[in-house]
C-alpha cells in the first residue's frame, strides 16, 4: 500500500510537468487549457493528501514555511481586493487562478515532505523539459536557416511556450539545475551530455533574441565569476575545470551565432542586448508608467485583482491603436501593486525576498549543499528577471518552474524538520472550502475559451459575414466569464450578430448590459452611432454616440471611420479635419481616404482652393499607399485642377479610341498632349511605349520607358516589366524576355502568364 501510494504520488509530482506539452483543444488561449488542467490535478491532489491518513496534510506546519506562508497572505490580500474590483467576475477568475498556484506548491512542498527521494526526480524532470524544450526549438532552427537569410525572430522559436519571452526564460530558469547537476556528477557521460545540453540552449536562447534573457544569461555568468572569486567553497579544481569549460563553450556558442547571422545585423546578440531603442522597450517604460501612475492612485486595495485589464485603458487610451489593450504591465512587481495595492506588492516581494536571504545565508555559511543553494539562488535571479520585463505570473507554463524550483527551495529554508500536529485545524479546512468549486470555475473559463475563438475570428475576420449563427450565439453563457480574452464584454460581442440580423434594439439592449463590465472601449457607443446612422437615421444621437466612441478610444479607426460618415453627413469640416489629425498616425487607409473624399467634396461645394497643406496630405497619403487609385486622382485634382484634368482626360480618352481603332501614331499624338497637362501619370508613357511596340519602333518605345524610370513614376502593377519582356522579345532576346514576364506575373499583371506561355518560357 505505501508503494503505491508513492506511485500515486509520483504521477502527481510528475503531471505538473505535462503543461508544455497538453493540446489547445480549440480555445482562443491556451492558458484557459492549462488552467484547467492544472486545477483538476491538484485539487484532487489537494483532496487526496488532505485526507491521507499516514501523513494528512494537516499534521504538516505548511503555513509556518515563509514562502507558504507569504503566498498564503498574498492570496488573502488578494481575495480582499475583490471589494474595490470593478469587474468582481473578472476579480474570482484572477483570484482562483493564483489560489490554484497556491495549492500546487503547498501539494509539492508536502510531497517533497513525504518523499524526500522526490529532490532527486525533481532534478531529472527539469533537465529532461530543458532538453525537449531546447532540441525541439534547435530542430526548426536547422530546418529554417539559410546562411544568405538566416531566420529572424520566428514565431517557432517560442517552442512549445506560445510566446517568445516566456519559451526563453523557461530555458533559462532550468540551466543553474543543469550546471548543478554537471558540477555534481562524477560520470563522464553525464558530464558530456550535460554540456550538449547546455550549448544547445545556449544557442537557443540566441536565436530567439529574448533581451530580457540575454541580460539574464550575463548576470548569471556574472554572479558565477564572483563565486569563483570570493567564495573558498568555489576555488576547487575540479569547479574551476567546468566553469572554464561553461565560459568557454558560452564565448564559442556566442561568435558561432555571431558568424551565422551575420547578414542579420539587429539579431547579432550584441546588437541585441546594447539595442534598447525600439517599439517593444517604449511599449514596457509606458506600460510602467501608468501603472504607478494607477498605484499613486489606489495605493490601499488598487484596482482590484484581475482589473488592470479594465483599468488600464483609462491610462493608456491616448496610445492604444485599435483594440491593443495593454492587459498586461510586463512587470509582475507593478502589475500586483496596481491591482492589489501596495501592501499586496510586498507580501508578493517578501515571496521571492525572503527565500533569496535565507538561501544567501546558507550559501554563505551553512555546511552542506552549499552549491546547490547558489545555483537555487540563481533560478530566482532568473525568475525575478522574468518578473521584470514580462508576466510569468499568468501563466501556468512559467508557473510550472515557480512550483517546482519554489516548493524545493521551501524544504531547504523550512524550520521544521519534524512533522507536528497543530491544534488549529481551520486554516486547512478553509483551503478545502475554497478549493472545492475551482474546477468548474476553471471548467467555465476553459469552455468560453472555445467559444470566443469563433466569435474574434468573426469580429476580426469576417465582420459583415458572421460565421456563427445568431441561434447558436443566443445559447452563449455570458456572465462568467464576461469578458472575452481581448477584453470586450461577450454580451456585446454577442450584439453585433443581432445588429448585422437587423434585430437593433436587441442589439442595444445587449451592448448596454455588456457596457457595465467594460465601459472604457466605447464598443457599446459604437454600436449605437452605427444603428442612429444606418438603420435610424437620426443623425444627431449617431453623432453623440460616435463622438463618445472616439473620445473612449482616439486611435482606433473602426470607431474612428463611423464619426467620420456622421461629421460628413453632419457638413462639420472643421470637426473631421480636427479628428483626421489626431488618427491620420495609425496610416489606416480608409481614414485617409474617407478624410481626402470629403475634404474634396467640401472644397467643391463651397468653392474652396487646395491649398498647401492639401498638397502635403495627399503627398503623404501616396507615399503610404502608392497603389490607391482614389489617391492618384485625387492628386492630380488638387495639384492641377479639376478643369486641367478634365482637358487631360479628354486627350487621354481620344488617344484610347484612336489605339483601340489601330492609328498608333494619333493615339501617340494625344498621349503626348495629356503628358503636356499632366507630366507625372505614368499610364501616358506607358501608353506611348506599348504603340511604339505596336509600331516595332523599339527605341522609341525604350526612351519613354526609360522616362518612367528617370522621373520616379514606376509602379508595382507589372505593367512595365510586361512592357520591357515585349521590347526584348522583339530584340530576339528570350531569355531577357522571360525574366521580364516573370517579374510582371509576380506583380500579378493580367497578360504575364499568356506571354510566359506564348513565348516558350515555361
Amino acid at each position: 500500500m505505501v508503494k503505491f501510494s508513492k506511485f500515486i504520488e509520483l504521477l502527481f509530482f510528475l503531471s505538473v510537468s505535462l503543461i508544455p506539452f497538453l493540446p489547445e483543444f480549440g480555445v482562443i488561449d491556451i492558458t484557459g487549457v492549462h488552467y484547467f488542467y492544472l486545477t483538476i490535478t491538484q485539487s484532487i491532489l489537494f483532496l487526496y493528501l488532505f485526507f491521507q491518513k499516514q501523513t494528512s496534510i494537516n499534521q504538516i506546519v505548511v503555513l509556518k514555511n515563509p514562502i507558504i506562508l507569504y503566498f498564503s497572505l498574498f492570496i488573502l490580500i488578494c481575495g480582499v481586493s475583490i471589494i474595490s474590483a470593478f469587474n468582481k467576475i473578472e476579480a474570482i477568475i484572477e483570484f482562483y487562478r493564483y489560489f490554484i498556484i497556491l495549492i500546487t506548491l503547498i501539494n509539492f512542498f508536502i510531497l517533497f515532505k513525504r518523499n524526500p527521494e522526490f529532490k532527486n526526480y525533481f532534478f531529472y524532470v527539469l533537465i529532461v523539459l530543458l532538453a525537449i524544450e531546447s532540441f525541439y526549438i534547435f530542430k526548426i532552427f536547422l530546418d529554417k536557416y539559410s546562411f544568405d537569410f538566416p531566420p529572424g525572430r520566428l514565431r517557432e522559436f517560442q517552442g512549445f511556450s506560445y510566446n517568445q519571452n516566456i519559451g526563453a526564460f523557461s530555458i533559462l530558469i532550468k540551466i543553474p539545475i543543469l550546471l548543478y547537476f554537471i558540477i555534481k556528477t562524477n560520470k563522464k557521460w553525464v558530464n558530456y551530455l550535460g554540456y550538449f545540453i547546455f550549448s544547445i540552449s545556449i544557442f537557443d536562447l540566441l536565436i530567439i533574441g529574448s533581451r530580457g534573457s540575454l541580460i539574464a544569461t550575463l548576470a548569471i555568468g556574472f554572479f558565477l565569476l564572483l563565486a569563483l572569486i570570493f567564495n573558498k567553497h568555489f576555488q576547487n579544481k575540479s569547479f574551476k575545470i567546468h566553469l572554464f569549460i561553461i565560459f568557454s563553450l558560452f564565448t564559442a556558442i556566442v561568435f558561432t551565432q555571431q558568424f551565422l547571422y551575420q547578414n542579420q545585423n539587429d539579431l547579432k546578440v550584441i546588437n541585441r542586448v546594447s539595442n534598447y531603442d525600439d517599439d517593444s522597450v517604449s511599449y514596457r517604460f509606458e506600460s510602467y508608467k501608468e501603472a504607478i501612475q494607477g498605484i499613486i492612485d489606489y495605493p490601499i486595495l488598487g484596482v482590484g485583482i484581475g482589473n488592470w485589464k479594465v483599468t488600464s485603458i483609462l491610462y493608456a487610451k491616448d496610445r492604444i491603436q485599435e483594440y491593443q489593450i495593454p492587459y498586461h504591465v510586463h512587470n509582475d512587481f507593478l502589475h500586483i501593486g496596481v491591482e492589489i495595492g501596495l501592501l499586496g506588492l510586498i507580501m508578493y516581494l517578501l515571496i521571492f525576498l525572503v527565500p533569496s536571504l535565507k538561501l544567501m545565508n546558507l550559501f554563505l555559511f551553512g555546511n552542506n549543499n552549499r552549491l546547490l543553494y547558489f545555483f537555487l539562488l540563481l533560478s530566482i535571479v532568473v525568475y525575478s528577471a522574468d518578473a521584470m520585463v514580462n508576466f510569468p505570473r499568468a501563466r501556468p507554463y512559467s508557473q510550472m518552474n515557480f512550483i517546482y524550483i519554489f516548493a524545493l527551495i521551501a524544504i531547504f529554508i523550512d524550520n521544521e524538520d519534524e512533522l507536528k500536529f497543530p491544534k488549529l485545524k481551520a486554516p486547512y479546512i478553509l483551503l478545502l472550502i475554497i478549493v472545492l468549486p475551482s474546477s468548474y470555475i476553471a471548467y467555465k473559463v476553459y469552455d468560453s475559451y472555445k467559444i470566443q475563438k469563433a466569435l474574434i475570428f468573426d469580429f476580426n475576420f469576417e465582420p459583415s459575414n458572421f460565421t456563427v449563427p445568431i441561434s447558436y450565439v443566443n445559447t452563449i453563457d455570458d456572465g462568467f466569464p464576461n469578458l472575452s480574452t481581448v477584453t470586450f464584454p461577450i454580451k456585446t460581442m454577442k450584439a453585433n450578430y443581432f445588429y448585422e440580423e437587423g434585430l437593433v434594439d436587441e442589439a442595444m439592449a445587449l451592448a448596454k448590459d455588456g457596457n457595465e463590465f467594460n465601459p472604457h472601449l466605447g464598443l457599446m457607443e459604437n454600436l449605437f452611432s452605427k444603428v442612429y446612422f444606418f438603420k435610424k437615421k437620426n443623425i444627431d444621437s449617431a453623432y453623440k454616440y460616435a463622438k463618445l466612441s472616439h473620445e473612449k478610444l482616439p486611435l482606433n479607426n473602426a470607431q474612428a471611420s463611423i464619426f467620420q460618415l456622421v461629421l460628413a453627413e453632419m457638413e462639420r469640416f472643421e470637426e473631421s479635419k480636427k479628428l483626421f489629425y489626431i488618427i491620420k498616425s495609425t496610416k489606416n487607409e480608409t481614414i485617409w481616404q474617407n478624410f481626402l473624399i470629403y475634404n474634396s467634396v467640401y472644397k467643391f461645394k463651397n468653392k474652396i482652393a487646395y491649398d498647401s497643406l492639401d498638397k502635403a496630405t495627399i503627398a503623404e497619403a501616396l507615399s503610404y499607399f502608392p497603389e490607391n487609385q482614389f489617391f492618384k486622382q485625387n492628386e492630380k485634382i488638387i495639384n492641377y485642377g479639376e478643369n486641367i484634368l478634365v482637358i487631360a482626360n479628354t486627350f487621354d480618352f481620344k488617344a484610347q479610341n484612336y489605339y483601340s481603332e489601330g492609328d498608333y501614331l494619333n493615339a501617340i499624338e494625344n498621349w503626348e498632349e495629356a503628358i503636356k497637362i499632366i507630366p507625372d501619370d505614368d499610364s501616358y508613357y506607358l501608353n506611348i511605349a506599348q504603340s511604339y511596340l505596336k509600331l516595332n519602333q523599339t527605341d522609341s518605345a525604350l526612351d519613354y520607358l526609360k522616362k518612367i524610370d528617370e522621373l520616379g513614376l514606376r509602379e508595382k502593377n507589372g505593367k512595365y516589366e510586361f512592357l520591357m519582356g515585349i521590347y526584348h522579345l522583339l530584340l530576339k532576346n528570350g531569355f531577357k524576355a522571360c525574366n521580364f514576364f516573370n517579374e510582371s506575373q509576380n506583380f500579378n499583371y493580367k497578360d504575364a502568364k499568356k506571354a510566359l506561355i506564348q513565348s516558350g518560357c515555361y
